[in-house]
């Protein structure tokens, strides 16, 4: 990315305030107050223009000519203005504002600041008192909010510079506190380790399943022991992450929502885990599994809960959280809302991933066929492209609903290429991955349909056992939420063989007392 493009970026990102900081920062180093520097001309043709102008018309208007000497020039008054920028972002007016930086944050980066403070007092000869102040002050940060990698700098700084004429004992006592201090850094970075294995590497978790659930119950005993030893509340936010992530795999959603629910607690009143990122993790991971006990209305309130924490995001990040809400919409059938809030992510999503977009204009066709709109489904449908390293069987569910928009319209020899299309993807997946075993039921059906002449009353009567499957609590055949299949096929499959619209019953939620 070009550094011009880089400053745009981050000027944008920044509040109007740290804006003013920075415009008054620059003139600090005109050499006559009078003059208009380069610097803060281009400061305030960035803010007027920002990435609608390319590099050449900046050139033209600072240097009035475009050639080498003048290209030249810029891009070093560009190295020179990024590296003010971020000068300025550490100022304390901007590290101490709480309209965006919330204590932990704030807290961060006002100790890794101190660092480079204290190492340029040292050289000053100042006095010993005042040393202890600024480490003192910094060290009770550092165990407030459980930098600990920052604490054994400053304890190692203390144990140089002050503790060497404070007498033995003391000075024992210093290297016990960074010795500890060490054994904290480690602990915290071993449960951060397995965070990593088990829940951020995608690659892990394509393991023979039976050996993964052994392997992630072991993570949640290993880091539930080092908390004991230890009890370091990040370490019992992370945890609390593998615990739910293991009650996942064995399907024990209502131990996961009570796991969830007592990290939530923890984060929302914890001075040193509260960010607006681990509350929106907490609440985004509870709607999750509300889903999975079919409790939709709880859903939604957790991601309605979690967007009053994402909202100071990247839009990708505040898209993929409405995206959570409209499933929930399409759940509790409110079609309406869930058409307002795909908009909303379609028409501010231009610079989306491929395949959030993708798989946002699935999600808004599955809306409009459900609502009945066969014409705009369709459409929508055409947007979607195929969705590359695809592990969830989006691809699947694109091509299901192009079957199903195929029979609803009577286009019955587009539904027989349709379904043969689906066979091919079928069969060239299984090669490279797992594809779940509902979906190869529902191809078999679809591909009984086909050979019947579309005839759904006989296949409906005949594949009886194939059905029954669907409709089990076996967890390899029954529909789950949060998928791709957000058209229960059994269902709608019913729907024609009695010759009614189709509408979804999702199952009821599961109670309290009932296991999954």
């Amino acid at each position: 990315m070009k550094n011009l493009q880089i400053v745009v970026r981050i000027l944008e990102a920044l509040l109007p305030k740290e804006r003013k900081v920075f415009k008054r920062f620059l003139r600090l180093f005109e050499n006559d107050e009078a003059s208009h520097s380069l610097a803060i001309q281009l400061y305030e043709l960035i803010i007027k223009y920002g990435n609608s102008k390319e590099e050449v018309f900046f050139i033209q208007k600072l240097y009035e000519n475009v050639n080498e000497k003048t290209s030249e020039s810029f891009r070093k008054l560009l190295d020179r203005f990024r590296d003010k920028l971020y000068e300025s972002m550490i100022l304390d007016t901007n590290i101490l504002n709480t309209s965006y930086y919330i204590d932990v944050v704030s807290s961060t980066l006002q100790v890794k600041k101190n660092n480079a403070v204290i190492y340029a007092i040292l050289l000053r000869g100042v006095s010993i008192n005042e040393k202890k102040r600024l480490l003192n002050q910094t060290i009770s940060q550092c165990k407030e909010f459980e930098l600990f990698d920052e604490l054994v700098i400053f304890l190692k700084l203390y144990f140089d510079d002050v503790d060497y004429v404070l007498g033995y004992q003391k000075t024992k006592n210093r290297i016990d506190e960074i010795e500890f201090a060490i054994d904290c850094s480690k602990a915290v970075f071993k449960v951060r380790c397995l965070i990593a294995f088990f829940i951020q590497d995608v690659q892990h978790k394509s393991l023979d399943q039976k050996s993964f659930v052994i392997e992630i119950k072991n993570a949640v005993e290993t880091a539930k022991m080092i908390y004991e030893q230890y009890k370091i509340k990040i370490i019992l936010y992370n945890y609390y992450l593998l615990k739910a992530q293991y009650e996942h795999y064995i399907h024990d959603y209502l131990s996961a929502v009570n796991t969830l629910n007592e990290m939530t607690v923890l984060v929302l009143n914890t001075k040193c885990l509260f960010t607006r990122n681990r509350i929106t993790v907490c609440y985004t991971n509870l709607s999750y599994t509300q889903n999975h006990l079919y409790r939709f209305e709880d859903s939604l309130k957790s991601m309605v809960s979690a967007s009053k924490y994402y909202q100071n995001q990247k839009l990708e990040f505040q898209n993929y959280y409405k995206e959570a809400e409209v499933f929930s919409y399409i759940y509790l059938l409110n079609y309406e809302a869930a058409n307002l809030l795909l908009n909303e992510i379609i028409e501010t999503g231009l610079s989306m991933q491929a395949e959030f977009s993708s798989r946002s204009f699935y999600l808004h066709s599955i809306v409009k066929f459900l609502a009945g709109d066969y014409k705009k489904s369709f459409k929508l449908l055409q947007e979607t492209r195929e969705i590359e390293n695809d592990k969830e069987g989006w691809n699947i569910g694109i091509r299901m609903l192009q079957i199903f928009l195929t029979l609803e319209t009577g286009k019955v020899d587009l539904a027989d290429q349709r379904i043969e299309s689906l066979r091919k993807h079928i069969e060239r997946t299984t090669k490279m991955k797992s594809v779940r075993k509902r979906d190869v039921v529902i191809f078999r059906l679809l591909n009984h349909l086909s050979r019947s002449g579309f005839n759904f009353q006989d296949v409906w009567e005949d594949r009886q056992k194939d059905f029954k499957l669907l409709q089990s609590d076996d967890p390899e055949y029954r529909w789950i939420p949060r998928s791709h299949e957000l058209i229960l096929f059994e269902q709608w499959f019913e729907a024609k063989v009695k010759g009614v619209p189709y509408h979804p019953k999702f199952p009821q939620p599961v109670a309290e007392n009932k296991a999954d």
